[in-house]
């Protein structure tokens, strides 16, 4: 019995040996590591930037709603008409007509978006004065957004917001004239250029190669195009106005936009004007009391219009807006914001959707910090936009642009959180007529109901001359009788009666009225 045991032990076979690999080198290693490398780069590159496919997937996956700069393309409004028709549909029926429309909002979403104008970073064009740069890769980001901005309103102008970039190699004259206005030369034939921005760099404190920000954009933009309304060989343009502390003053728009018409002399007064200049030679010692009469006119003229400016609580908005007028001037609107301080306040996020919504919006301008990008319109919390962030060899001056424009138009479309948002941007606005003007400020006044509207709009601008007189020792002055006012009134509340009420003094009404402290150039709301 134990021999037959000892047998069956060394019978039972033994588990092999481990097998020694050989030793790998790094070279071995390296592809695997490259691919580890390169994988995260990828995600490093769609984190800051985001990856196209799955952006568009996202957008065009889901049913809410896409809003383009005031255009909503919504898949359920087909849907909402079949069922109030009161056809009856399966549900078989009603999936095959829902991919239809997304399908259909697809492609429209994707025409409007290809027909927006897209600026980018551009290379080898002349050297900007006093520098030698000849691109403005990394440093005109926002410079180039505010160009998409300025000229999308400017098609919105001339086309019409309905516009589409057309595919066939011929398009509209004016849509070339507009490009042309934006081309990286120094010349008067592209007014809106980099190099004319930049020569405008010193009033905000800016060289050329230093990043801009929204309200310093802003400024060089609107002092181009003054330098632009003074050629005479520019077709009608609109007037620009530029919120300067994150206000909108209905008084100032009124007084830019409304044009009175001016009397034309008739042939009888035309000969009295030829006959008063011959006697103007003749009475020059009458010339003391003409420039006294001069005086008290300007000075009428002057109190006429400090009684215009003063606020009227029996007119409304309409009546302020409709009076008086003859005819009104299209007028873009820019109004650089500042909604937080190291990052967007989240509260404002509604405000702006509802800002993006309206038919007279142009976007707005901003980004993350030192990167800008143009928004154009959201989707839920996703806002999509126009990145400038490409180097591109810039345009030949005299090439023409009706036959080759493709790389001013992106076929990308990228999204961004709102919660991603910096908080220093400025949105743009276009109205063309009194009617639109009208339906822009009936918008602004409810959205200004709201806790935290993105900016604020009032009926008359406010005087703040009258500051200027007093110091900061009489504000703390002022400041220590009020503090002792009110200790009087905690010891002594009996003696006042209960109908009598302290008037308010003017210093603390005029310091209550001042606008808020300024943050680099954005007003904190």
């Amino acid at each position: 019995i134990f021999a037959c045991r000892a047998a069956k032990e060394k019978a039972i076979v033994e588990p092999p040996p481990p097998v020694r690999r050989p030793r790998t080198f790094p070279e071995a290693r390296q592809p695997s590591r490259v691919r580890r490398w390169a994988h995260q780069v990828r995600n490093m590159w769609e984190a800051v930037f985001g990856d196209q496919e799955t952006d568009a997937k996202k957008v065009f996956s889901r049913a809410a709603p896409v809003c383009l700069l005031g255009v909503e393309y919504n898949v359920h409004e087909s849907l909402k008409k079949h069922l109030k028709s009161g056809s009856k549909l399966g549900p078989s029926k009603l999936r095959e007509m829902l991919i239809q429309e997304m399908e259909r909002r697809k492609k429209n979403v994707e025409e409007d978006f290809r027909s927006r104008v897209w600026f980018s970073y551009r290379d080898t064009f002349p050297e900007i004065p006093p520098s030698h740069w000849t691109t403005d890769a990394g440093w005109g980001c926002m410079l180039r957004t505010s160009q998409m901005m300025f000229c999308q309103a400017l098609i919105t102008h001339y086309l019409g917001r309905g516009w589409r970039l057309n595919r066939s190699r011929e398009r509209s004259p004016l849509y070339s004239m507009i490009l042309r206005w934006f081309l990286d030369y120094p010349c008067k034939e592209c007014p809106y250029s980099l190099h004319n921005l930049l020569r405008h760099a010193d009033c905000v404190g800016k060289k050329v190669g230093e990043w801009f920000g929204p309200q310093a954009a802003c400024v060089v933009i609107q002092r181009c195009h003054a330098t632009h309304l003074k050629s005479q060989q520019q077709p009608i343009l609109p007037t620009v106005h530029m919120a300067s502390d994150g206000t909108l003053y209905l008084d100032q728009l009124v007084e830019l936009c409304a044009e009175k018409k001016q009397a034309l002399p008739t042939n009888g007064q035309q000969q009295k004007v030829s006959k008063s200049e011959k006697v103007e030679a003749q009475n020059i010692a009458s010339e003391p009391v003409k420039m006294c009469e001069d005086t008290t006119a300007s000075v009428s003229e002057k109190e006429t219009q400090a009684q215009a400016h003063t606020p009227d609580a029996k007119k409304s908005w309409q009546q302020i807006v409709t009076e008086n007028t003859d005819s009104w001037k299209p007028v873009i609107i820019l109004v650089p914001v500042r909604l937080g301080l190291d990052s967007i306040n989240p509260n404002y996020c509604e405000g702006l959707r509802k800002c993006l919504k309206l038919p007279q919006s142009l976007g707005f301008v901003g980004g993350r910090p030192r990167s800008s990008l143009y928004f154009i319109g959201f989707q839920g919390d996703s806002l999509l936009y126009l990145d400038p962030h490409t180097v591109q060899k810039v345009h030949p001056l005299r090439e023409k642009l009706q036959s080759n424009s493709s790389t001013f138009h992106c076929n990308r479309l990228r999204i961004m959180e709102f919660r991603e948002l910096d908080p220093s941007l400025a949105l743009g606005f276009y109205c063309r007529d009194r009617s639109d003007f009208s339906k822009f400020w009936e918008a602004m006044q409810s959205i200004g109901e709201r806790r935290f509207p993105p900016f604020r709009t009032a009926m008359v601008t406010p005087d703040y001359e009258g500051l200027d007189d007093f110091g900061a020792d009489d504000l703390e002055l002022d400041s220590n009788d009020s503090e002792q006012k009110s200790r009087e009134d905690r010891a002594t509340p009996n003696l006042k009666s209960q109908g009598e009420q302290r008037p308010r003094s003017t210093r603390a009404s005029t310091r209550s009225g001042k606008s808020p402290p300024m943050d680099d150039g954005f007003v904190l709301i």
